[in-house]
């Protein structure tokens, strides 16, 4: 009516308007897979694409055509909304990311995270550890500005404003209400679950980043120091958190369809009572582990002991934690049968070495030795800010029957004392043997009162009939 001219004429317009538009959209999707393979940079999916746009353009040309304006929106939205949340990340990726740092030039190319011929490949923008958190916030705000145009744009070819469909009391309206709700309940939803599962991400591998070691230790021995307490909390509260946006986007959804939610919570609230007290194992291992988690008896990453078994808490959930030995082996414990817990990972680690040397040894030599070698480790650039405090002499620690133990001991950070133990023994070691200090052995020694004209032969064999006996019983069991 504006312009005059004939329904007819207006309908074949728009008939060849649309025909132009698809056939543009062809042409420009197989041009861009042309130039992609140029670069070097075409994949499986991108080579899929232009086969899905070839049909899927004149298929919604060939609807509109007929009159299905419905479908026809539906399958423009399936058509491009796909790529314009892609081109939403590119532009964010490209206008707040920082740039890549420079390869070396001898270093080789990464397949998996840069493709052939230098162009960077495309992920979600929130999968980018580079973008700050406001920038994941807003792409994501823009990705559900997207959707909502989506939707709208969906009801609108039905011939009703969306205020318009929302408001009417018929089975279009019901649908739009509920399609409105069920939409704005899923965006808000991932726009929260986004931002505090990249936050947590990025916390927990700052953790990793600047943590020593695991709790494996020097030498595979365990009693490293772990991660600290909110890195061992974070993961928990991260699946708590989706768990409960599930549910909400869930309960949302099913109260817009028509379904009453009152009774799904009251029979939720029964079931739960029922599983409480049928499955009072599984109640006591969650109770158990919140208490020993606000306790901080133990942390990712840190060696602990549990009655008899020993490991790196390698992960932890809500009912066990799971250990890592040494040796590779995996314990699983559930937190309900854990009586008490030994953490060899907290704060320092007090290591005792102990040397068997004979009754005439010089003890004063023996610690200035040890006291001039607990120095020079202590100035060591790499064991140095390990020892917390010096080797020590403790003089004579007992008097046994064939010799006397010495003790030294030093105090280090957890997981490096292993380190430390066999630099020092080596070098004690050494100490003694420049020194004359020889190491205590287990000699048996015969003592025969013969007279002046014994047969030397005769004594030789009493004296050997008599050491026999007196090695046997001083052999340790076993030998």
């Amino acid at each position: 009516r504006i312009t005059g001219v004939a329904n007819a004429t207006a309908a074949v317009i728009d008939a060849a308007t649309g025909l132009v538009l698809a056939m543009a959209l062809v042409l420009a999707v197989w041009r861009w897979r042309a130039v992609r393979r140029r670069a070097g940079v075409a994949t499986r999916k991108g080579e899929l694409t232009p086969y899905i746009v070839t049909g899927l353009a004149p298929g919604i040309w060939v609807v509109n055509t007929l009159g299905w304006e419905v479908v026809a929106a539906l399958g423009t939205v399936a058509l491009l909304l796909p790529p314009a949340l892609k081109v939403c990340d590119m532009a964010f990726a490209g206008f707040f990311a920082p740039p890549r740092r420079a390869p070396a030039a001898d270093a080789e190319a990464d397949p998996e995270t840069e493709p052939a011929g230098g162009v960077p490949s495309v992920r979600n923008a929130a999968d980018d550890t580079r973008l700050p958190l406001w920038a994941i916030a807003l792409n994501r705000a823009i990705r559900a500005a997207l959707v909502i145009f989506a939707a709208g744009f969906v009801i609108r070819s039905t011939g009703l404003t969306v205020a318009e469909a929302v408001a009417a009391d018929s089975g279009v309206g019901r649908v739009a209400q509920a399609l409105v709700d069920i939409i704005l309940a899923y965006l808000i939803a991932d726009l929260v679950w986004v931002v505090a599962k990249t936050a947590i991400s990025r916390r927990m591998a700052d953790e990793r980043a600047t943590a020593s070691h695991g709790g494996e230790g020097v030498g595979g021995e365990g009693g490293g120091t772990g991660l600290s307490r909110l890195s061992t909390l974070l993961p928990l509260v991260r699946s708590f958190l989706f768990a409960v946006l599930v549910v909400m986007v869930v309960l949302v959804s099913l109260s817009s369809l028509g379904v009453d939610i009152g009774p799904l919570l009251a029979g939720a609230g029964v079931a739960g009572i029922a599983i409480g007290f049928g499955a009072q194992a599984l109640v006591k291992d969650i109770v158990s582990g919140v208490f020993f988690l606000l306790d901080d008896a133990f942390r990712v990453g840190e060696y602990v002991e549990i009655d008899t078994l020993r490991g790196t808490v390698e992960a932890i959930s809500v009912r066990s934690l799971r250990l890592r030995h040494h040796r590779g082996a995996i314990h699983t414990v559930p937190f309900g049968e854990v009586r008490s817990m030994t953490n060899y990972s907290r704060d320092w680690v007090i290591m005792k070495l102990e040397f068997r040397v004979p009754f005439d040894t010089d003890t004063r030599l023996v610690k200035r030795l040890v006291k001039k070698i607990g120095g020079e480790i202590q100035q060591d650039e790499v064991l140095g800010p390990s020892l917390l405090e010096p080797l020590k002499s403790q003089g004579v620690r007992r008097v046994e029957e064939f010799n006397m133990v010495i003790g030294v001991k030093f105090m280090a950070k957890p997981g490096e004392q292993f380190l430390i133990r066999r630099e020092a023994y080596q070098r004690i070691l050494q100490a003694f043997e420049d020194n004359g200090i020889r190491l205590a052995s287990r000699d048996v020694q015969v003592k025969v009162d013969a007279p002046a004209d014994a047969d030397p032969e005769a004594v030789a064999q009493a004296v050997s009939a008599a050491a026999v006996p007196a090695t046997e019983r001083q052999a340790p069991a076993g030998a």
